[in-house]
């Protein structure tokens, strides 16, 4: 999964003292409202030729309907910031290091990512592959005061990408008679299949591919403690969340 976690803090207003350099070092303690916006995207692309992506807002017909309910309690988290050579800083919190640069404000930022592609080939020609790609990009905006107390936003975007391909036709006797390609629990119409011996989408290869993009944003507040860097800060092992 690619992360890319996107710190911003204003030092200005803050107004912390640290030994040569931005101001913005030191352990906070950030504490996550209970309760997040959310946004939604899905995109779906498929080359059959009796069968579509279902309609924007749609899906593949099911006589079951399931509803989901979510609550929390609020998160808590502790991260330290420190200097860097070049009047960068890093934070580390959780398992991330997260460099970041000072604009107006201070903008951390971390990217990782991951990209899973399995294929099975047979002799006869036939062959099948899955590829599942995930990213994600989260922006964490701080807004402190002299007391070095700050509220902020967590924006998290997380895409998800998914595609099969599979050949059209293939031997029987090798193989088997239908494919492994999924198209019965994502795709609409008669020809939401793939055999052996028809030609059921444009190609030689049928092909599937969805793609989801969930955007989220949390409020927090935060406080600057007066841990220090050395002892009493490796106590809690970089834990980040409580």
């Amino acid at each position: 999964m690619i992360k890319l976690w996107t710190l911003t803090i204003g030092t200005v207003a803050l107004g912390l003292t640290a030994c040569g350099s931005n101001g913005i070092e030191g352990i906070w303690v950030i504490s996550l409202d209970a309760d997040s916006t959310y946004d939604y995207e899905y995109d779906c692309s498929e080359n059959f030729n009796d069968a579509a992506c279902p309609s924007e807002g749609g899906g593949v017909e099911s006589e079951w309907t399931f509803v989901e309910e979510y609550e929390s309690s609020p998160g808590l988290m502790m991260a330290e910031i420190v200097g860097g050579p070049r009047g960068e800083a890093f934070m580390f919190m959780a398992d991330q290091v997260v460099p970041g640069v000072k604009d107006d404000l201070w903008t951390f930022e971390f990217d990782s990512f991951e990209d899973d592609t399995t294929t099975s080939t047979h002799d006869s020609g036939y062959s099948f592959t899955e590829r599942e790609y995930d990213s994600s990009k989260v922006t964490i905006t701080f807004d402190g005061d002299l007391g070095g107390h700050a509220v902020g936003v967590i924006m998290d975007a997380h895409e998800s990408t998914v595609r099969w391909l599979e050949s059209d036709t293939w031997s029987t006797d090798d193989v088997g008679g239908w494919g492994q390609i999924p198209a019965s629990s994502y795709l609409e119409g008669d020809g939401s299949y793939n055999s052996d011996d028809e030609d059921e989408c444009e190609g030689d290869r049928c092909n599937i591919e969805l793609t989801q993009v969930v955007t989220s944003w949390t409020t927090f507040t935060a406080s600057r403690t007066e841990l220090s860097e050395g002892d009493d800060f490796t106590a809690v092992e970089h834990d980040g969340a409580q």
